[in-house]
């Protein structure tokens, strides 16, 4: 649906957003652990006082 809608003559650009919820009492990298989502070239970012920001280690 995005990829027709994105072919409108009247669509500037489109913005597709993906969320994920840990379950109860399961962190956020507990979660990706459970997920198997790749994390080549990712860490955590200290600047989270959870601990559970993740970014990339070039920064961005």
């Amino acid at each position: 649906m995005i990829t027709k809608a994105g072919r409108a003559g009247n669509v500037k650009g489109l913005v597709y957003l993906s969320a994920f919820k840990p379950d109860s009492g399961e962190s956020v990298l507990d979660l990706l652990a459970r997920l198997e989502v790749p994390m080549d070239g990712m860490e955590l970012d200290g600047r989270a006082s959870s601990g559970s920001a993740i970014r990339s280690r070039t920064g961005t």
